[in-house]
């Protein structure tokens, strides 16, 4: 019984895990559609997006360092245990594709240019 209730908390310990990372990775594509950056898109290769916010009038580099995904000038992390970044740009939307923990994430964004 004790070993029945060791792996049950086990698993809700691993799905809390699970949920945490797709609301980090949800905040992340928030992130980056919102008015509050006013994301203009410049360029995109396979490892890194281009940005100009307009409403803070600055440039940055979204890409993957180390274990995390980051948005540079500065150390702006906003994802951690990275194992994988791609970015794509296809008829007008950035197909990302991560991997977090062993576990894989795609999603499509619009940034406008």
């Amino acid at each position: 019984m004790i070993i029945s209730l060791g792996m049950d908390i086990f698993k809700l310990t691993g799905q809390n895990k699970r949920s945490n990372e797709n609301t980090e990775a949800l905040m992340f594509i928030q992130e980056l559609e919102s008015k509050k950056h006013d994301f203009k898109l410049i360029s995109v290769n396979e490892t890194e997006l281009k940005l100009y916010s307009k409403t803070e009038e600055k440039t940055y580099w979204l890409g993957q360092y180390k274990n995390m995904l980051r948005f540079t000038p500065g150390h702006m992390p906003v994802l951690s245990n990275v194992q994988y970044c791609h970015f794509k740009l296809n008829k007008g939307l950035i197909k990302i594709h991560l991997k977090v923990n062993q576990n894989s994430y795609q999603s499509e964004v619009y940034i406008g240019s």
